[in-house]
């Protein structure tokens, strides 16, 4: 599996569980420190994300 499907699942999880404020703005380096991967796979992951409506 991608590294950028790995955070996009890691990301969502998140989301659906409640982990986030609402209306929290997630940057991308806060993602990057919850993800643990590199900037890219992350921003990939979080712009699906914004795609999809989460």
């Amino acid at each position: 599996m991608k590294l950028s499907e790995q955070a996009y699942n890691k990301l969502k999880c998140m989301i659906l569980e409640n982990k986030f404020r609402i209306n929290q703005q997630l940057l991308v380096d806060e993602a990057v420190e919850i993800c643990g991967f590199s900037r890219t796979p992350v921003r990939e992951a979080l712009l699906r994300l914004q795609q999809d409506g989460s």
